[in-house]
């Protein structure tokens, strides 16, 4: 079975100048199958966003993690600025990119309003694809150091991580900040493709969570078939991905 659909799972593929410049010649030439890569916002430039589009790129994804300055660079060293972010995003929009950007909520010292931050710059990114997962405290890490010390987590329970970053935080919230986590995780896609949504927030907030679950995988199926370029997928293929979908996701 020939390929149509390629994935490029390094976050410094675009580094090396140099090196993506041969990329990008010899890969229209020799290979010329659309492909997704993966960037950070602090070495995007136009020079090598214009060589992604040589090269075939249909998709770019770029972890942000955090609209939070001070969450993003002093507690995850991100080294990348808001300005950094929205000019990369500018300038794969501009070149008939589309952006998939990655998040996370329940980082140590997450408050409501550093998750609207996230919200709002995955909004101003104009995201095509934008996802938000739970932060998981993982044994050994210098962020589960951090959780343990600023008590968010009690590292006795390392055994009760769940491996799906999509259900629940392990981390110990107060009770509003808790439930607005789980709330607003399930809604995230949502109101940043749709950002007038937002204005109803409290609205779908009294909705109970598994709705909000239904709207979540809704949403999520909606993304991946409009998101993604057309491929030729077989009706079976596409049931075996839908039940693994939903079992991911659930």
């Amino acid at each position: 079975m020939v390929a149509n659909l390629l994935f490029f799972e390094d976050d410094i593929f675009i580094i090396d100048k140099v090196w993506l410049e041969e990329f990008a010649e010899k890969f229209r030439k020799q290979v010329n199958i659309p492909f997704i890569c993966y960037g950070r916002a602090n070495i995007i430039d136009e020079e090598s966003v214009k060589l992604l589009k040589k090269a075939g790129c249909v998709i770019l994804r770029m972890a942000i993690e955090a609209g939070n300055d001070e969450i993003r660079n002093t507690l995850l060293k991100r080294k990348m600025s808001r300005e950094m972010i929205l000019k990369a995003s500018e300038q794969l929009h501009e070149n008939g990119i589309k952006l998939s950007v990655s998040n996370m909520i329940g980082l140590p010292t997450e408050t409501i309003e550093s998750v609207k931050e996230t919200l709002q710059l995955n909004i101003d990114c104009k995201a095509d694809n934008p996802t938000a997962q739970y932060f998981m405290p993982y044994p050994k890490m210098e962020l589960t150091r951090i959780a343990i010390e600023k008590g968010y987590f009690d590292e006795t329970h390392f055994d009760d991580i769940h491996k799906n970053t999509w259900k629940f935080t392990p981390l110990h919230f107060e009770n509003k900040t808790q439930v607005y986590f789980k709330k607003i995780q399930k809604l995230f896609t949502l109101f940043v493709l749709f950002p007038h949504l937002r204005r109803f927030e409290k609205l779908f907030f009294l909705l109970p969570t598994f709705i909000l679950y239904i709207i979540s995988v809704v949403v999520r199926i909606w993304v991946t078939k409009n998101y993604l370029p057309k491929t030729n997928v077989s009706i079976a293929q596409r049931l075996r991905f839908l039940i693994r979908f939903i079992q991911y996701y659930g």
